[in-house]
């Protein structure tokens, strides 16, 4: 970090070591705001009698860089918000922010640059694996910056070594005040290369590691947030139907009449990027040939096996939840894409997209389904919840499945649901002989108030003498009161 305090300048370099845990990357900025203020306040010069005051600080420009291509994606989607040009972003942001972050945020807003990770790291049990081989590792693969705050010039220089060979792989000459990335160029030091490369070329393995990390140095020296990224905050909704506010609306559509109401104007605006990523071949921004893939939706089959059906009082919809595995996948399924699509709507509501992998089969996918009627009294179907159970290997013989990324769609939440469909995945892994235990990944709070209640339920279907009113109170543990 450059810039002025209290009028005098000054230059600033700090690595960040601590673990980003934010659930989001609003609070992962909150967190590194926080932190990056607090080593200001210990670092910079101020007078003994006179705290430090944030307002001193003028004219701040930041550059991110460093860290290894395996680490640190969190903290540079972070950062990326500081240069998001987005009037509503920005306005939400300031909103979570305490008012001292509120002025950092103002002075590094379109003043932070950040830079590609141009390094790897050499794991733990590669280190192990090289030295039970007899092979050589990378003993030197990291970034040397030198910074003149009063002419604003910096150069960041990418050194690499070997037991063989050491040096400087290229640079970057750069200026604090230029934000555009023409000026945060790599050179490569072709001469210095050269010179590496002919002191380790009787040994493939070291010239391999040297290529690899020359293949980290790109012409696109900044770092692109991810596309995949958008609920920066908690996925609220504010009702501004601007079209550039930032805000995905979505609205269920099963009849043609679902169109057709007057308190939504539904009809597409702009395509969001992500849309185009992930739903490319499906997806329309038509509605002549939206309405014409509706009329066709009778022709849809649920995917795998019934497991459950049930319906709700006062609601005309039957209910189904069906399991798909590696039993009841035919060789030649649409499932994968079709699965993946559906997939599209956890960047929303979980924050992450998995994809499905045909080759590796070890997990489970439930889905709830809605059997309805249309406007032609054909019966048809649609998804309206669904996870994922990933199995895990337990020595020796044994299995863990995982329950991950599962989501009942809003407009069905709070009926029911989700708590059919956690109790029918409990109901089917326990005839599995194989399984240790059933856990979650990551469970949110409301799925952990889920998973006690349906616990409790199944407690006291299949061990009612131990859970029973009259079994508690014997244990002296649970007063009459609390019972009732």
């Amino acid at each position: 970090m450059d810039g002025r305090y209290n009028g005098i300048p000054f230059a600033f370099m700090d690595h960040n070591s601590f673990p980003i845990t934010g659930k989001n990357p609003s609070e992962d900025l909150k967190l590194l705001l926080t932190s990056l203020l607090s080593k200001l306040t210990k670092k910079l010069p101020k007078h003994k009698r006179k705290p430090f005051m944030i307002n001193k600080l003028k004219d701040l420009r930041l550059l991110v860089g460093g860290g290894t291509v395996s680490g640190t994606i969190r903290e540079r989607e972070a950062y990326s918000l500081l240069r998001n040009s987005n009037q509503f972003i920005c306005d939400r942001l300031k909103l979570i922010l305490e008012h001292k972050y509120v002025y950092l945020f103002n002075e590094l807003h379109h003043r932070t640059v950040i830079i590609n990770p141009v390094v790897f790291e050499t794991s733990d049990d590669d280190e192990d694996a090289a030295e039970y081989h007899g092979k050589n590792i990378i003993e030197d693969h990291g970034l040397r910056v030198y910074y003149d705050c009063e002419s604003k010039i910096g150069f960041i220089l990418v050194q690499w070594g070997c037991q063989m060979a050491d040096g400087d792989l290229g640079y970057i000459k750069f200026h604090s005040l230029s934000t555009k990335e023409d000026g945060y160029q790599w050179t490569l030091l072709q001469d210095e290369i050269r010179t590496m490369k002919n002191k380790i070329d009787t040994s493939e393995e070291e010239l391999q590691q040297l290529n690899n990390a020359l293949s980290l140095i790109s012409s696109k020296s900044f770092y692109i947030p991810s596309s995949s990224i958008k609920s920066i905050f908690s996925y609220e909704s504010t009702g501004n139907d601007n079209e550039n506010d930032g805000i995905v609306k979505f609205k269920l559509v099963q009849l043609e009449k679902d169109l057709r109401n007057n308190d939504i104007d539904f009809r597409p605006k702009y395509t969001p990027q992500i849309f185009v990523q992930k739903l490319s071949s499906t997806m329309t921004t038509n509605l002549g040939l939206f309405l014409s893939k509706l009329k066709a939706e009778y022709e849809y089959s649920p995917f795998g096996e019934q497991l459950l059906g049930y319906e709700l009082t006062e609601h005309e919809s039957s209910y189904f939840i069906h399991r798909i595995n590696q039993q009841n996948l035919p060789s030649n399924s649409k499932f994968f894409d079709w699965y993946n699509r559906l997939q599209t709507f956890l960047m929303f509501f979980i924050d992450i997209v998995p994809s499905t992998n045909k080759s590796n089969l070890k997990w489970i996918v439930y889905i709830v389904y809605q059997q309805y009627k249309n406007d032609n009294s054909q019966i048809s179907y649609t998804p309206i919840g669904f996870t994922k159970v990933y199995l895990y290997y337990v020595y020796p013989d044994k299995t863990r499945p995982q329950i991950c990324e599962m989501l009942i769609l809003p407009p069905y939440q709070r009926k029911g649901h989700g708590r059919r469909l956690l109790t029918t995945i409990y109901e089917d892994l326990r005839t599995n002989s194989r399984v240790q235990d059933i856990t979650a990944e990551d469970p949110s709070d409301e799925f952990v108030a889920l998973r006690d209640l349906v616990s409790l339920e199944l407690c006291h279907k299949y061990l009612p003498d131990l859970f029973s009113k009259e079994s508690i109170l014997k244990t002296n543990r649970a007063t009459k009161e609390m019972i009732d």
